[in-house]
């Protein structure tokens, strides 16, 4: 199954016909969802700039999108994660680390183009679609 990172969902948006939708909905709606704080994500990303046109467009391909709920063990991982990169002194941001520890924790293959942060996620499955 496959979680799908905020800029993943950017790109169905900005690319609809593109190459990362067609991928998705050649997907059965069960094998991929997004993740609450993605979703939060998002909502910040159409507050802020305040479009309704681009609002509207995201909301009908969220409404396709499942949001995963977090599993009861997310802080172990969440816990595991951060302590592990602050001692490389290579930590990930606050958002990424939570969904890096969903992924975990739920045997999720994260899709990002954000492969400089994730990737430093020991165990994690990380496919980029952007870049294909």
């Amino acid at each position: 199954m496959y979680l799908l990172d905020t800029n993943v969902i950017g790109e169905i948006a900005r690319n609809p016909q593109g190459g990362v939708a067609n991928r998705v909905a050649a997907l059965p709606p069960d094998e991929y969802g997004i993740n609450p704080i993605v979703a939060c994500e998002i909502g910040y990303g159409l507050t802020k700039r305040e479009s309704t046109r681009l609002r509207r467009q995201i909301e009908a391909i969220l409404e396709a999108i499942a949001v995963i709920e977090l599993p009861s063990d997310i802080a172990t991982h969440y816990g595991r994660i951060r302590a592990e990169l602050e001692k490389q002194g290579t930590p990930i941001d606050p958002n990424d680390l939570l969904i890096a520890a969903h992924g975990l924790a739920s045997e999720l293959t994260l899709v990002t183009g954000n492969e400089k942060e994730f990737r430093r996620v020991r165990e994690l499955n990380v496919e980029n679609w952007l870049t294909r």
